[in-house]
């Protein structure tokens, strides 16, 4: 389970004694130093990737469209991280891109016993969406956002068009649960962009 424990450690250069700087310019400095953190933590999080098997697809989608993989990633999650180090804007995280049809209509609903539902319509459709596409689902609870937790033993398929799961029980993990959903090819080379949701309520991004 990657965990990613952040310190900011961003040190910005003091003016010169009798020196002052205007407005612009201390706006200026905190633009580039959130950039900088936000930057920093893009870094920290590809790096969990890695033992998630997940930046192999962002390498071939990005070389699809003549860029790095890395980069790709930092572009489409460049505003999901808060400029203390932290994911907080949850619905524009992702884990997973491709080429792969994402779920079709899906919705995700939470049981009174604790468990979660999650539905979909099932699709085969040419070289993009097979009936043999296995499920995988990534988690994240609000109160540690720097743990990622992946849902094992769903064995889901796309045919299926559904699943019941239930969270790991962490203590300290608590919180509202987001959830990201995405299909992987039946030989685990092939990947859909993920879905995200929050509760019960589905989120298209």
């Amino acid at each position: 389970m990657p965990k990613i424990i952040l310190k900011n450690n961003s040190s910005q250069k003091k003016p010169k004694r009798g020196q002052e700087l205007n407005e612009e310019e201390k706006k200026k400095i905190i633009n580039k130093t959130r950039a900088q953190q936000r930057v920093k933590m893009v870094n920290h999080v590809w790096t969990a990737l890695g033992p998630l098997g997940l930046q192999q697809t962002w390498n071939e989608e990005a070389a699809r469209k003549g860029k790095k993989g890395k980069n790709l990633f930092m572009e489409q999650t460049f505003f999901a991280y808060d400029p203390d180090l932290h994911i907080g804007m949850f619905n524009a995280m992702h884990f997973s891109t491709g080429k792969l049809l994402r779920l079709r209509n899906p919705f995700l609903v939470n049981n009174e016993d604790g468990s979660y539902t999650l539905t979909w319509q099932v699709n085969a459709e040419g070289h993009v969406a097979f009936l043999d596409d296995s499920l995988r689902v990534i988690v994240i609870r609000e109160s540690n956002p720097d743990i990622f937790i992946e849902i094992h033993d769903l064995d889901t398929r796309r045919e299926n068009g559904q699943v019941t799961f239930k969270l790991p029980e962490k203590k300290n993990l608590t919180g509202l649960v987001h959830l990201y959903a995405f299909f992987t090819s039946n030989d685990g080379v092939n990947f859909s962009p993920d879905d995200y949701f929050v509760l019960g309520h589905h989120h298209v991004k």
